[in-house]
C-alpha cells in the first residue's frame, strides 16, 4: 500500500505519484492519493483491484457516509490530469521553484534538513526559537 497524499502531481512520470517514482507501477495492490494537492481539486483517489474495491465500498465507513463529488469538481480532476499527461512543464517549474527556494533558505542560513521532496522543512531548534520566527513571519 501507498500513501501518496504529497505525491500526486509532483511525484514520477508526468506527476504520476510515489509508485511511478519508484519504478513500481504495477507491483502495488493499492495506491491512495489526493487531488485536493498537487492536482488542485478536492477529495481523494484509491487505485486498487475490482476486488479490493468492491470490499472498501461495502466495508469502509468513509465511504458509507460519503457521496460523490459534483460533475464540475471530476471535470476539474480530469482536466488537471489531462494537463499533467500532456505538458511536462507544470511539473518541471515546480521542481525549479523548489531548488530556487531551498537553496535560497540555506543561503539565508535556514537548515532545511534532507527533504528530497518540495515539501521544505525549517528546522530551527528550540521551542523559543520557533516562535519568535512564527511571530516575525505573521509580521
Amino acid at each position: 500500500m501507498v500513501d501518496d497524499a504529497h505525491a500526486s502531481g509532483v511525484l514520477g512520470q508526468n506527476g504520476r505519484g510515489s509508485v511511478s517514482h519508484f519504478g513500481l507501477d504495477g507491483r502495488v495492490a493499492l495506491q491512495i492519493g489526493t487531488l485536493s494537492k498537487g492536482i488542485g481539486a478536492l477529495g481523494g483517489y484509491v487505485a486498487c483491484s475490482q476486488d479490493m474495491q468492491d470490499y472498501l465500498l461495502n466495508r469502509a465507513r468513509p465511504v458509507l457516509f460519503s457521496t460523490s463529488h459534483p460533475p464540475s469538481v471530476v471535470a476539474t480532476c480530469i482536466a488537471a490530469l489531462d494537463i499533467l499527461e500532456s505538458d511536462t512543464s507544470l511539473v518541471e517549474q515546480l521542481w525549479e521553484n523548489t531548488s530556487f527556494f531551498k537553496k535560497g533558505l540555506v543561503q539565508l542560513g535556514f537548515n532545511t534538513g534532507q527533504s528530497e521532496t518540495p515539501i521544505t522543512p525549517v528546522i530551527v531548534g528550540e521551542g523559543a526559537r520557533a516562535v519568535k520566527l512564527s511571530t516575525r513571519l505573521f509580521e
